[in-house]
């Protein structure tokens, strides 16, 4: 498995939060990257616009 996973991949597949992942990691002294880009921040807020816009695709 890749080192270079999303943590929000981890965190549903474990259905575990952020906070304790990171608190994890931490102390294991992985350095952690937990602010979200702009990139991520709008793919998490247009997500629903996106899976509309590929529906339409699928005729």
């Amino acid at each position: 498995m890749t080192d270079n996973i999303r943590l929000r991949v981890i965190l549903k597949e474990l259905n575990v939060s952020l906070q304790r992942v990171v608190h994890f990691l931490r102390t294991k002294n992985i350095e952690v990257n937990i602010n979200p880009t702009p990139y991520q921040l709008l793919v998490n807020e247009f997500k629903e616009d996106k899976k509309v816009k590929d529906g339409s695709h699928k005729e």
